[in-house]
């Protein structure tokens, strides 16, 4: 498989399992918050808070974690692209001394 396809399948991949694990923790953290007059919350119903949560929040987190993870991964292929060409120790070299 060519590398740049698997890049561009990891990005989406990346987001999608980045925005569910988010929405995930947000919604146990406020069931947990609740106060304990309410009792206990059942598996069932942190099962279905959950994933209401991923559902609805994904669609608020998941263009911000999508730029976000674009931004994260081009940066990242340009470091290592300057590492490979040895770019790198160039810039390094250029950087004021303090």
């Amino acid at each position: 498989m060519n590398i740049w396809l698997k890049r561009v399948i990891a990005w989406p991949v990346a987001t999608f399992v980045c925005t569910a694990l988010a929405a995930f923790m947000s919604s146990q953290r406020v069931l947990n918050q609740l106060p304990d007059p309410l009792g206990k919350i059942g598996l069932s119903e942190r099962v279905s808070t959950a994933v209401y949560d991923i559902q609805h929040f994904g669609s608020l987190y998941g263009p911000f974690i999508l730029i976000t993870f674009l931004i994260a991964f081009l940066a990242g292929g340009l470091i290592i692209a300057l590492q490979n060409s040895g770019g790198l120790l160039y810039l390094w070299w250029l950087a004021p001394s303090r």
